[in-house]
């Protein structure tokens, strides 16, 4: 069965707000919705090794996730 990034009920409604953002911008990133979730899961060199998506449990660290993924969108550097 396949399972949202925002499923979970321990998230605030801000906390799925700011998830389902990041879904849909790494989508748009990565063209598909399985390339955004691996991408959402996996440790990244930027992000301390951390995934995007334990980083970006706090308001800081979805705005270091989400300036990164536009980074990449809009050929920034990364």
């Amino acid at each position: 069965m396949k399972t949202s990034l925002h499923d979970s009920n321990a998230h605030s409604v801000d906390d799925r707000q700011r998830l389902c953002e990041l879904e849909v911008l790494a989508g748009e990133v990565f063209a598909t919705p399985e390339g955004a979730a691996s991408w959402l899961r996996k440790s990244h060199p930027l992000l301390d090794e951390l995934p995007p998506l334990e980083v970006a449990t706090s308001h800081a660290g979805f705005q270091r996730v989400k300036d990164l993924l536009l980074n990449i969108k809009f050929g920034g550097v990364v």
